[in-house]
C-alpha cells in the first residue's frame, strides 16, 4: 500500500507551496490501519512502509502537522497517539505489527476521534484516513463512529484494496464527498500507476467543505474611484467562480481607507445575488491606508462567525504603503495567530513589498500585479493555490466586458460631452482598443439621464469613421462605445470637431441650452490640416463649447495644442504614453463635473474673429482658493466679482497637517465649508492654498474630502448654538440658505426665479441665476495635481498606477492656486 503516501501527499497539497513530494499544511491526522488475517503480513509491512514515506513528506513540530497511527483488528491493537516528533513517529511505526483477527472498523475510528477530541487546536483541520482491504464486521457501528466524528467536524478518507471492499461502506465512511474522498485499488501494482491521479484529486480538498474568505480592500484616495470599480468587478467575478467550484463556502468584503469603511458580514452562496448587488453598491472610501483596522476588523468578523475547521482566510487588496507599517503586520501577526490565512496582494509601483510580506502568511502569499486592470484573474489564481485546484475559465475579450451596473455614478452634473477620438492609422487597432476602454470608464463617471449628462462619440480619421449622438440611455453609451470599430487613414482633427459641432447644438437632438457643452478632444498626433483644425476650434469656442484636449504621446506639436486650447474654457493634458491615456482622461471628466461653468470666464457666443491672435471674450472672474507663500513672499489673491477673497490660509500650520501622496490636509477652523492643501518645498517649507467645498458641502477630514454636511460634526458649525429650523443665508449662491436640524447645518435651495433674503425665506427674485447645491457636482474639490519646484511651466500628476508623472503647461505656467495653466 505504498498508495498512503500519494492519498496522504494529495491530502496536504495546499495551498501555499504545490509540490507532490511535501506538504506545509497544518493538520492533524490519524490513520485508522485494517490489520485484519485477510491483510496477510506481507501486505502489512507494505503498509507500514508506505506509512514511513507519507509521514516523511510532512511539516510536523509545534505548531504544525501532528499525527496518530492505531491499527485494529479484532477490537484495538497498537495506538500511536498524535505527536510533532517526526523522528519519534517515524520509528513507532516501523514497530508496529501485524494484528491478524477480525475487522472491527468501529473501534479504530471511535479511538482516533477522542485522539483528536482530546487535543483540537482551533481553526486546525481534523483528518482521519481509514485504509483498509474489506468488509468491516459490525457495518452500522461502523456508520454511526463515523457519523459522530463527522459530527465533531472530522473530515474522511477512505482507501480501499483489492477486490473484497466494500465500496458503499467506504462511500458512507467519506460521505458527503465521498466521490472525491474514497479511492479503490485492485492491486499494490496499480496503486503506485493511480499515484497521480489520486494526488490531483485530493490536492483540491482545501477548500471540499468550504472556506470562510473576508476580501479586504484598499480604498484611499490614491486608488482613485475608477481603479475602486474594477477592484468591485474582480471581487464580484472572484466570487462568482470560487463559489461555482466551492458552494459551501462564505464570503465577506471590508473597505477602509481612513479607518473601516464598509462591511458586507459573512454571505453563503444562497444569498449570492444579495452579496453581488452589495458589492455593487459599494462606496469610495476615499480617505488614507490605515490596513491595520481594516485586518482587525476582519480577523475580528471571522472570530465573531465560527464553523470548526473550515479554513479561514482574509485577502487584503492595496495598492500603496500603510499609514502605520508596524500597526499593520501586528495586525497581520494577530490573525495569524488565530490560525488564519493571509494573502496580500499589492497593485501598482507604490507597493511596500516588505510589508506585504509582513502581512503574508508564507512566503509565495504575497503578490504584486501592475494595474487593477490585470488583478482578477491573478486573484483568482491564487486563491486557486489555496484550494490545491486551477481556475481554468479564461479572461474575457477585452471589447465585451461588462461592467456590473454603476450605482451610484460620482457626477449628476446636468452637461452635454461629446468625445472625439482620433482613430488614424498611425494609432493602430491595439492602441484604439486602449483609447476605447479609457472613454468607456470615462463616460460611466457620469450619472446619464435626462435630467443630467447626455454623452456622445465621435472617432475619426480621413474623414468620420464612427460615434453616435448625445444620449441620456446610458446602456446606449455603454454598448456604443463597445461597437465602435478601428478604420484607420489620415488624421484630419478638423473632420471629428465639425462633427461634435454639429452634433453638440442639434436641435433634433434636445438642444439644451441650461447645459454646458464639452468636447473632450483626444489627439494622438498633429493633423493633416492644422489650419482647418484650428478654425474649427475656434468655431467651437464661438458656440459656447469648452473643448478640453489630451494630446497622446509626443507627437502633437505644441504650436497646434496652444491653438486647441484656452485656460478660460480648456484645460490642456498631455500623456506621454498610451497607457496613461486613461489615468489623464479620469482627471479630465473629474475637472469637467468640478468646474463651476456658471462663473468660468468664458467666450460669448457673439465672438466672429477667426484668428486666435485676436479673439475677443468678456470674462467673468472668480476666486475659488487663494494662495499663502511662506513669510518671506507675499500673498497672491485672485480678483472676484462674486464674493470677497477667502481669508489667507496659515502655512504655519502644514507642520501639522495629514499628509497624503506628498499633499497636506488642514481643517480650516474658520469655515465649515473650506479647508487647506499644503505643497511642501523640498526645503520642507510650505505653500498653503485655501480650497472651499462645492455649495452645500462642509470639508470631511477623516475621508478628505467634501462630504454632505450631515456626514460632518464641524466643531464651527453656528447650528450647534442655535435652535431646530434657525436659517442663515449661503454666501456663495443668492438661492441657498442652511436650516439647522439636531445641532447640525443642513442645505437647501430656493427654487429657480428665488432668492433667500434673511427673516422672509424664499422670494420671488428674477435676477437670481446662481446654481445651488451640490447635486451640481458630488465631487471633491481636492486638487490632485502639485508643483514642479524647479521648472514653473510643469507639474505633478498623479497617475495610478504609475504615481506622480511629470506634465508639462502646453502654454503658461502652472497655478496651483486654481489647479491649472494659466
Amino acid at each position: 500500500m505504498n498508495g498512503i503516501y500519494l492519498i496522504l501527499s494529495t491530502l496536504c497539497a495546499v495551498a501555499f507551496a504545490q509540490n507532490n513530494q511535501n506538504c506545509t499544511r497544518t493538520l492533524d491526522l490519524v490513520f485508522v490501519v485494517d490489520g485484519s488475517n485477510s491483510v496477510n503480513p506481507f501486505n502489512f509491512r507494505l503498509i507500514v512502509e508506505s506509512l514511513r514515506s507519507a509521514v516523511t513528506s510532512l511539516t510536523m513540530g509545534p505548531g504544525n502537522t501532528r499525527v496518530g497511527v492505531v491499527t485494529y483488528g479484532t477490537g484495538l491493537s497498537e495506538q500511536i497517539p498524535m505527536t510533532t516528533n517526526k523522528a519519534a513517529l517515524l520509528a513507532s511505526i516501523n514497530g508496529l505489527l501485524w494484528p491478524d483477527g477480525g475487522t472491527d472498523t468501529y473501534v479504530g475510528i471511535d479511538w482516533a476521534k477522542n485522539q483528536l477530541n482530546a487535543n483540537i487546536r482551533s481553526g486546525v483541520p481534523q483528518v482521519i484516513v481509514v485504509l483498509t482491504d474489506g468488509q468491516s464486521s459490525y457495518v452500522n457501528m461502523t456508520m454511526a463512529s463515523a457519523n459522530a466524528a463527522k459530527t465533531d467536524g472530522i473530515t474522511f478518507y477512505a482507501v480501499g484494496v483489492g477486490v473484497l471492499v466494500d465500496r458503499e461502506e467506504l462511500d458512507n465512511i467519506a460521505a458527503p464527498n465521498a466521490n472525491d474522498r474514497v479511492f479503490l485499488i485492485a492491486n499494490f501494482t496499480e496503486l503506485t500507476q493511480r499515484l497521480q491521479s489520486i494526488t490531483v484529486q485530493a490536492c483540491e480538498d482545501e477548500c471540499r467543505d468550504g472556506v470562510d474568505m473576508v476580501f479586504v480592500l484598499d480604498g484611499s484616495n490614491s486608488v482613485n474611484i475608477f481603479n475602486f470599480r474594477d477592484l468591485l468587478v474582480t471581487v464580484t467575478s472572484t466570487s462568482a467562480t470560487f463559489w461555482t467550484r466551492f458552494p459551501q463556502s462564505r464570503l465577506a468584503v471590508i473597505t477602509y481607507a481612513t479607518g473601516v469603511f464598509e462591511t458586507i458580514p459573512i454571505t453563503d452562496r444562497n444569498n449570492q445575488d444579495g452579496f453581488t448587488s452589495a458589492v455593487n453598491n459599494l462606496e469610495y472610501p476615499d480617505g488614507g491606508t490605515t490596513t491595520a483596522e481594516a485586518i482587525i476588523a476582519a480577523t475580528n468578523l471571522l472570530l465573531a462567525n465560527p464553523r470548526g475547521t473550515i479554513p479561514r482566510v482574509i485577502v487584503v487588496i492595496t495598492d500603496g504603503q500603510s499609514d502605520n507599517t508596524s500597526s499593520t503586520i501586528s495586525a497581520a501577526l494577530a490573525a495569524k495567530n488565530e490560525n488564519m490565512t493571509l494573502f496580500a496582494m499589492g497593485v501598482g509601483p507604490l507597493i511596500d513589498t516588505d510589508e506585504l510580506n509582513g502581512i503574508a502568511s508564507a512566503d509565495g502569499l504575497a503578490t504584486t500585479v501592475a494595474d487593477f486592470t490585470v488583478l482578477s484573474q491573478q486573484l483568482i489564481n491564487r486563491i486557486g493555490e489555496l484550494c490545491g485546484t486551477s481556475f481554468t475559465t479564461a479572461a474575457p475579450p477585452v471589447t465585451t466586458v461588462t461592467l456590473p451596473p454603476v450605482v451610484n455614478p460620482e457626477c449628476n452634473k446636468p452637461v452635454d460631452v461629446i468625445f472625439v477620438v482620433d482613430g488614424s492609422s498611425a494609432v493602430g487597432s491595439s492602441n484604439f482598443q486602449t483609447l476605447k476602454n479609457a472613454v468607456r470608464r470615462a463616460a460611466l463617471y457620469y450619472d446619464i439621464g435626462p435630467a443630467s449628462a447626455r454623452v456622445g462619440v465621435v472617432t475619426y480619421a480621413t474623414t468620420v469613421t464612427g460615434g453616435f449622438l448625445p444620449t441620456s440611455d446610458r446602456n446606449a453609451v455603454d454598448q456604443g462605445i463597445q461597437n465602435l470599430q478601428f478604420v484607420g487613414g489620415s488624421r484630419e482633427t478638423s473632420s471629428g470637431l465639425e462633427r461634435a459641432l454639429r452634433d453638440i447644438v442639434n436641435i433634433t437632438n434636445g438642444f439644451r441650452p441650461e447645459a454646458p457643452k464639452v468636447v473632450v478632444a483626444i489627439i494622438a498626433g498633429n493633423s493633416d490640416n492644422p489650419p482647418r483644425t484650428v478654425q474649427w476650434v475656434l468655431n467651437l469656442r464661438q458656440a459656447g463649447v469648452y473643448v478640453y484636449a489630451l494630446a497622446v504621446t509626443n507627437n502633437v506639436s505644441a504650436l497646434e495644442m496652444n491653438y486647441t486650447t484656452n485656460n478660460a474654457i480648456t484645460q490642456q493634458y498631455r500623456a506621454t504614453d498610451y497607457l496613461f491615456v486613461r489615468g489623464q482622461l479620469d482627471n479630465i471628466v473629474r475637472m469637467i463635473c468640478a468646474r463651476d461653468f456658471s462663473t468660468t470666464t468664458s467666450t460669448t457666443t457673439t465672438t466672429t474673429t477667426t484668428s486666435p491672435s485676436t479673439t475677443t471674450t468678456t470674462p467673468t472672474t472668480t476666486t475659488t482658493a487663494t494662495p499663502v507663500r511662506d513669510s518671506t513672499t507675499t500673498t497672491t489673491t485672485t480678483s472676484t466679482t462674486a464674493a470677497p477673497p477667502s481669508p489667507p490660509a496659515d502655512n504655519s500650520s502644514c507642520s501639522d497637517s495629514r499628509k497624503v501622496l506628498d499633499i497636506g490636509f488642514l481643517y480650516d477652523p474658520r469655515d465649515c465649508a473650506a479647508f487647506i492643501q499644503c505643497y511642501f518645498r523640498p526645503d520642507n517649507s510650505a505653500v498653503a492654498v485655501r480650497r472651499t467645498c462645492p455649495v452645500g458641502q462642509f470639508w470631511n477630514q477623516a475621508r478628505l474630502r467634501c462630504d454632505e454636511a450631515c456626514n460632518v460634526d464641524c466643531p464651527e458649525d453656528p447650528c450647534k448654538n442655535l435652535p431646530n429650523s434657525a436659517q442663515r443665508a449661503m454666501n456663495e449662491t443668492c438661492r441657498g440658505y442652511w436650516e439647522c436640524i439636531d445641532g447640525g447645518s443642513r442645505p437647501r435651495c430656493c427654487a429657480s426665479g428665488h432668492s433667500y433674503v434673511r427673516g422672509r425665506g424664499c422670494v420671488e427674485d428674477c435676477t437670481c441665476k446662481d446654481p445651488c447645491g451640490p447635486s451640481e457636482c458630488k465631487t471633491s474639490a481636492v486638487c490632485d495635481l502639485k508643483p514642479d519646484w524647479t521648472d514653473s511651466t510643469k507639474f505633478d500628476m498623479m497617475t495610478p498606477p504609475f504615481g506622480w508623472v511629470s506634465s508639462r503647461c502646453l502654454t503658461g505656467q502652472f497655478n496651483i492656486t486654481t489647479c491649472s495653466c494659466q
